[in-house]
């Protein structure tokens, strides 16, 4: 395989292991007769991963300038711990602590896997979102498989396919490089310093609340159609025409950005998450529902590109991986609490009442965006230009070093 293909075919493996499991995983588990509470454990695993695992793994990618090296001890970590479930299962029924550990096990090595794989994408001298959406391509391409030719109710199948995409993703990532180009190493306090940049704790707080609207459609949007009386594929179809959508907003994602500006486009696509969840929360016709999933493009897409081309643009280019840690570990902690209001609000009041909510979190996230301002150097941009740190903060610095008369 020709070396420039190479990662996009990791995104599209890497993601299409999530489309393999993840649209059957609920039913996967009640066949193999889980319970509620034991169905909501294995749920958690995943975004309770996604608070734990990013962090760690972007200081060590940063701290050695492991990029491939890391993917692939993922990617064969997360192949080992499903193929031995997939052995379980055909061994017999499986229970729920072998499952408990198994998918644990997956949702805690696949963060890293995407991580290392969106910092390897934003050091690319291509367009990030023509990389990424090979992911989207993998995601919807096995979703439709999988529905299409495996039932839930034989637990090994499942289990084989996806243990086998990830064995396909460690092979891919044997081509990767190893570590990332031209790798600095983090100076000293340089951690610090990144955490009081106050436009990066802006762009976390806003895309964190952005996020926590956002767990409102990722787990009511199926149920919320199905009290509509949408049928099985109806719902497959809103899926569908949203994922079709986010893949061909990130196929033009980097001309768009650079024509429209980073910020409007990043803004844009946070009022459009607002409308939306509105729209939803008023509309009762099922045909109008499906001709608002191409909205997907600009809640999700757009919104998730900005975001990270946001990320890399206030980050110095030795703490990217860091940074992306922190942005996934932000990402994921809202998307938990989100999910824990979204639920009971749906059993007791209904969709309308969830994405009327969520209208409200997501206009919060589009107010706050107001207050980025990338007018200023950002720390990333003068320590990649060689200045240093001194006394008080990098921009008092700067400032004062700017205005200083020269020396006699």
């Amino acid at each position: 395989m020709p070396r420039h293909w190479l990662l996009p075919a990791y995104f599209f493996v890497a993601l299409a292991s999530l489309g393999i499991f993840m649209p059957f995983a609920s039913p996967w588990l009640l066949a193999q007769g889980l319970s509620g509470f034991e169905m909501s454990c294995v749920a958690a695993t995943r975004p309770l991963s996604g608070i734990l695992a990013p962090l760690a793994f972007g200081v060590l990618a940063d701290r050695f300038g492991w990029r491939g090296t890391l993917m692939r001890w993922a990617s064969l970590a997360a192949f080992v711990a499903t193929a031995l479930l997939a052995l379980l299962a055909w061994q017999g029924p499986l229970r729920f602590i072998p499952i408990l550990l198994g998918l644990g096990a997956f949702s805690f090595f696949r963060t890293p896997m995407m991580l290392l794989a969106d910092v390897a994408a934003l050091e690319a001298k291509t367009s990030y979102g023509g990389l990424r959406l090979w992911g989207s391509l993998g995601f919807l391409a096995a979703a439709v498989a999988a529905g299409q030719l495996m039932s839930v109710t034989r637990p090994a199948p499942l289990l084989l396919a996806l243990a086998g995409s990830l064995l396909v993703a460690w092979l891919v990532s044997l081509g990767l490089p190893a570590r990332a180009p031209q790798h600095v190493p983090p100076r000293a306090g340089s951690l610090r310093r990144l955490l009081a940049e106050p436009r990066l704790v802006v762009l976390l707080s806003v895309c964190a609340i952005w996020a926590a609207s956002h767990g409102a459609y990722d787990l009511c949007l199926s149920l919320h159609l199905s009290h509509l009386g949408a049928s099985s594929g109806e719902i497959g179809w809103a899926w569908g025409i949203a994922v079709a959508a986010e893949i061909l907003l990130l196929a033009v994602s980097g001309k768009l950005l650079a024509r429209v500006g980073l910020e409007r486009c990043w803004r844009i696509g946070l009022a459009a998450t607002a409308l939306r969840w509105v729209l939803l929360s008023q509309l009762q016709s099922r045909p109008l529902l499906l001709w608002l999933q191409p909205l997907h493009a600009l809640s999700f897409a757009l919104v998730w590109t900005s975001s990270l081309e946001l990320l890399k643009r206030l980050s110095p280019r030795e703490l990217l991986a860091t940074a992306q840690g922190l942005f996934s570990t932000a990402l994921s902690l809202a998307t938990t609490l989100g999910l824990l209001a979204w639920g009971p609000l749906f059993e007791q009041s209904g969709g309308h009442w969830v994405f009327g909510v969520a209208a409200v979190v997501g206009a919060v996230a589009a107010l706050g965006s107001v207050t980025l301002d990338l007018k200023q150097p950002s720390w990333g941009a003068l320590t990649a230009s060689g200045v240093e740190a001194g006394e008080g903060s990098w921009l008092a610095r700067t400032l004062r070093r700017t205005a200083a008369p020269p020396a006699p």
